[in-house]
């Protein structure tokens, strides 16, 4: 165990972990306090929702970073290397800091047969502990009453959108699932959501709890304008904010459940610190514009019927004079039908790429469900994805704009293949 490297570790998570996912809190619990892990940060911050989290997540840390904070953040999954999931002020952590925190992770789990995810989060926190953190930033897996994550108690709690997916693990409606959400809460501890439907099962959740509970709409607003927007709540407010470089109306949401996340934890908030925060926001594959080849070409890691909603809204948005190539790949855990249904009417040219493995539909099972959709939408398939992406490329033309969505996948995997064909 002592000289394995990065890659070899990962092998052997992949390897010996007899169950992707294993919802439960109980081995966690006990292999955390065989490690001696107590605070990972003077402040946790504890994130969960079916979307929004990655780029919230993302605002928490620039705006804490820019006010001289010690942060880390733990987030899932990664695009490119294993070591995103881990950063400390910004940046993912050494290969080191991973290959010793699995080392101790594995000599003391004993019998505990922890999951891939259980093993990772284990040894964040194990990083975070040495660091000293001011803020320690946790995203939630899956779910949140029974995820990994959860077996740290949060300070402060945010909660972002909610809405069917993962069915076969949290339940199939959204009152179902907002449960699952809502169990990241505790007693006295502040929690924000900015969901702007809230379901009813959630405030159920926070008023049994005890769990001070902040909503979009009626504890905190905001307001869209011309080029800029504007946040208030009854204590204080901000006018002229700049748009977020993320695109779509919901990405404004997720950032006012942020102000009021940081107004709740009694920060000082300086106007030109927010708009700063604000202007220097990255978050890769969240609509994401390259140029490449005399095409635009968009990333999207949207996976599920709402983020494909977001989706289908900004490409109906682009100015454009030509086409829409859309090389999509999903996996079988999603609803095909309402996430194709999303994107009805956005996609000109569908590209739909096979993939080995069985893990992801098949091409044929994507057309099928498409045609069921838009009988007369023009559809291709091909052996790969890297064979996708030259079928978008050599079929589209300069006015025309090619979209990957669907996973992390894809968007991963155009993006090297753009570094390695230009």
């Amino acid at each position: 165990m002592e000289n394995k490297s990065l890659p070899d570790w990962m092998t052997f998570l992949e390897q010996k972990n007899s169950k992707r996912i294993n919802l439960g809190l109980d081995r966690c619990k006990k292999v955390k306090e065989a490690l001696g892990i107590e605070g990972i940060g003077k402040e946790v911050i504890t994130v969960a929702g079916t979307n929004g989290k990655g780029s919230s997540i993302a605002l928490i840390e620039s705006f804490f970073l820019n006010n001289g904070y010690t942060v880390g953040a733990y987030t899932s999954p990664h695009l490119f290397r294993y070591n995103e999931r881990v950063r400390i002020d910004g940046q993912p952590v050494l290969d080191e800091r991973l290959t010793d925190a699995f080392r101790l992770v594995e000599e003391a789990r004993g019998d505990n047969d922890l999951t891939y995810f259980e093993f990772s989060t284990l040894a964040a926190f194990l990083i975070f502990q040495k660091y000293q953190l001011d803020i320690a930033v946790l995203e939630v897996g899956l779910g949140g009453r029974l995820d990994a994550v959860n077996s740290i108690d949060p300070d402060f709690c945010l909660i972002t959108s909610i809405d069917i997916d993962h069915q076969e693990y949290l339940g199939s409606t959204r009152e179902q699932i907002a449960i699952e959400k809502a169990g990241i809460m505790r007693k006295d501890v502040p929690c924000v959501c900015s969901d702007p439907a809230t379901p009813t099962s959630l405030l159920d959740t926070a008023h049994q709890v005890g769990c001070h509970l902040k909503l979009i709409g009626s504890d905190f607003h905001f307001k869209e304008n011309e080029g800029s927007w504007d946040w208030w709540d009854e204590n204080q407010s901000f006018e002229g904010l700049p748009m977020l470089p993320l695109k779509g109306a919901h990405q404004l949401r997720n950032a006012a459940g942020v102000l009021e996340l940081i107004a709740t934890m009694g920060c000082s908030i300086d106007t030109n610190v927010v708009k700063k925060s604000i202007t220097e926001l990255q978050l890769v594959g969240r609509f994401q514009e390259l140029f490449a080849r005399d095409r635009k070409i968009i990333l999207d890691v949207a996976h599920n019927a709402q983020s494909a909603s977001a989706l289908a809204q900004n490409l109906n948005d682009l100015v454009k004079v030509g086409k829409i190539y859309g090389i999509v790949i999903l996996r079988k855990s999603k609803d095909i039908k309402s996430f194709l249904n999303a994107l009805k009417g956005a996609i000109d040219v569908w590209i739909f790429p096979n993939l080995e493995g069985g893990e992801f539909y098949s091409s044929l099972a994507l057309e099928k469900e498409l045609r069921k959709i838009e009988k007369k939408t023009m559809s291709l398939s091909a052996n790969s994805l890297v064979g996708g992406f030259d079928l978008a490329l050599t079929r589209s033309n300069r006015e025309d704009v090619i979209v990957s969505c669907g996973s992390f996948k894809v968007v991963e995997k155009f993006v090297k293949y753009l570094d390695n064909t230009l």
